[in-house]
């Protein structure tokens, strides 16, 4: 039977894999099907989102915890986002000059910086920690964060030392239109007709106005690769899906092969 087990790199599963393992479920009769427009709303254009980029320098911890000397990495936490810098080879001094770039979603305004040692026989210890909070001039564009922050642990809150961060942000463009993928959505002050329902040939598929077919996704198929690559954005799942035609073997893939690649 297989079990989850906690690695540096996050959960992996080992043993014999269940016989519903990368296998979705068929769809009912009854499934709601969602066309790409009807997921624009709970899908962000990645050009509308604001870029955050965080540069974690040093740290300076007050004591070393072990017999020898301390093999210290860092792991920071951007919303969804985990990043891992490599190994310090300066003690309880460690130097990364590790840059992280990424698209900083809404809601989000904290920072979660994790120092772990690196353990050869054991599980990595987390020995500091500590939140950065994204001030509204920091969110905005209007001011950088380049300072020394206090960290958590053992010795007590704001006690184990210090890390020192650089985070600055980039505001998205210019309001624009929505876009999802290569369609766009125009909004009109003009009332709309009212279409009648169009009747269902197997032979035909449905076509958009400029050739290409719309894909229909099952609420269900969705959730399931979503579940499959918990690691990847919804909007790189919907484009993978929308570029696949819908087909989900050739989703999967093409999934495992990003998933691979970062």
């Amino acid at each position: 039977m297989a079990a989850l087990t906690d690695t540096r790199k996050g959960k992996v599963l080992l043993g014999d894999l269940p016989e519903d393992f990368l296998r979705l479920p068929l769809p009912s009769a009854d499934n709601a099907t969602i066309s790409p427009q009807h997921l624009q709303n709970a899908t962000l254009d990645r050009s509308l989102l604001s870029r955050i980029e965080v540069s974690l320098a040093e740290a300076r911890l007050v004591k070393n915890y072990g017999v020898g000397r301390m093999n210290l990495y860092c792991r920071l936490r951007i919303g969804a986002r985990v990043e891992l810098t490599q190994t310090g080879n300066h003690g309880k001094n460690p130097r990364w000059n590790h840059n992280v770039r990424c698209r900083l979603h809404p809601g989000v305004s904290t920072i979660l910086i994790e120092v772990l040692d690196q353990r050869t026989f054991s599980e990595d210890e987390r020995v500091a920690w500590t939140h950065i909070e994204l001030t509204e001039p920091v969110l905005a564009g209007e001011s950088v964060l380049d300072n020394w922050f206090d960290l958590n642990g053992k010795q007590g809150t704001g006690a184990e030392g210090q890390i020192k961060l650089v985070v600055s942000v980039t505001p998205p463009p210019a309001a624009a239109p929505a876009t999802f993928g290569a369609q766009q959505t125009q909004l009109s002050s003009q009332p709309q007709m009212q279409v009648p329902p169009q009747v269902h040939q197997p032979q035909q598929q449905q076509q958009q106005h400029d050739g290409r077919p719309i894909v229909r996704i099952s609420r269900e198929e969705l959730q399931s690769v979503l579940d499959m690559f918990p690691t990847l954005e919804k909007e790189v799942v919907v484009s993978v899906l929308e570029a696949s035609g819908g087909d989900m073997d050739a989703t999967i893939t093409s999934l495992l092969a990003i998933s691979s690649t970062d």
